[in-house]
């Protein structure tokens, strides 16, 4: 077996073997390695899954299982799985100020070390790319992306910003109750959207002040309709007509909302982030990420790769060298302003990174 861009497996080879193995500081007795197969074969080792027991590794564009590498110890089998995960993830980094798993476990409690692990080494594999190099600046994009990510667990299959609005909730008043024309360009499609130079009017979008102004199609539990599909036809039609969205017919609103851990919306930032990967050297529309991002964030590189690109292009770093732990609250707004311009739960980020920092300095 040969690490690099692919792992070969030649006929003739053994189909596997149990044996010891120490990773870091965790100790496995009974690892297995099974090929499910005689070969020749190749296997991308991108193509990795997780299980409760260990690794599966499939051939490319496939999903069947070709590598299974399996902790077979019952002693605290899920850390050493987690260790397992880690390794093969390629722990190992050349980044000038890596960050570990367990760190990011320590600062995120409530995710998985699996997750966390995974996280790490993909910021690691593009932290000096972004020049995220510094204790204060990781920090500083942990507060952001943590908060922006529920921890890091909205990725995968959780991936999208939540849509379902009941009657009851606060977050009316605070999101959708006298919401303005905001994000250029305004499109023509909707009559009542107002020239792009009038974006700083702050003038009213839907004339909602109260619930009872809200129609029950996109109340959740407005008794209508479903409340996925009226979550669904709250963002077609909040989201319509800014930012590069079409009406609310095309219902760009709900697919270019929030996905990633910096939550990209507007459908303009989804072009612009297409264009990027295309420069780096990713194909046209990488993992569907431009025409189904449900379905293309649920790759969690591309969600890490997409906050850090975010954060690069509304130069974060610059800002984030002159606010040092300890800061006011007020000092601090301004590093999420250039991530929530409604410095949504600013002091919540805010505890993140002085968390993060006091982590990652020592």
């Amino acid at each position: 077996m040969k690490s690099g861009k692919n792992i070969a497996y030649l006929k003739g080879q053994t189909l596997g073997g149990v044996g010891q193995v120490q990773i870091n500081n965790v100790c496995i007795d009974n690892l297995q390695i099974k090929f499910s197969t005689d070969g020749p074969f190749k296997i991308d080792p991108n193509s990795k899954t997780k299980t409760n027991q260990g690794i599966n590794f499939s051939e490319p564009n496939s999903t069947n299982i070709l590598l299974s590498v399996n902790v077979q110890d019952s002693e605290r089998q899920k850390e050493k799985v987690d260790a397992v995960w880690g390794f093969l993830s390629g722990d190992k980094t050349n980044a000038t100020f890596p960050i570990t798993g367990e760190q990011l476990h320590n600062i995120f409690q409530g995710t998985d070390l699996s997750r966390c692990t995974e996280v790490a080494n993909i910021i690691n594999k593009y932290s000096d790319k972004f020049e995220l190099n510094t204790p204060l600046r990781m920090a500083h994009f942990l507060g952001q992306i943590g908060w922006e990510s529920n921890q890091l667990k909205a990725m995968g299959e959780g991936n999208g910003e939540g849509t379902c609005f009941k009657k009851a909730s606060g977050q009316w008043n605070n999101i959708w109750f006298r919401q303005t024309w905001k994000e250029i360009p305004f499109s023509k499609e909707c009559s009542d959207a107002p020239d792009d130079n009038q974006s700083k009017e702050k003038i009213l979008k839907n004339g909602w002040d109260k619930i009872e102004d809200v129609p029950k199609r996109y109340i959740c539990d407005g008794g209508e309709v479903s409340s996925s599909e009226a979550g669904k036809r709250l963002y077609c039609f909040v989201y319509r007509c800014e930012g590069g969205n079409g009406d609310e017919n095309s219902c760009d609103g709900y697919r270019y909302r929030g996905h990633g851990i910096m939550q990209l919306t507007w459908k303009k930032q989804y072009i612009a982030f297409d264009k990027w990967l295309q420069s780096k050297g990713f194909v046209a529309d990488y993992n569907k990420s431009l025409s189904d991002p449900d379905e293309g964030f649920k790759n969690t590189e591309l969600n890490v790769l997409s906050g850090m690109w975010f954060w690069n292009k509304a130069d974060c770093n610059n800002t984030a060298d002159t606010i040092e732990s300890g800061s006011t609250q007020s000092e601090f707004d301004k590093i999420t302003k250039k991530n929530n311009t409604g410095l949504d739960a600013s002091d919540k980020r805010k505890e993140i990174f002085e968390n993060s920092y006091s982590i990652l300095k020592k």
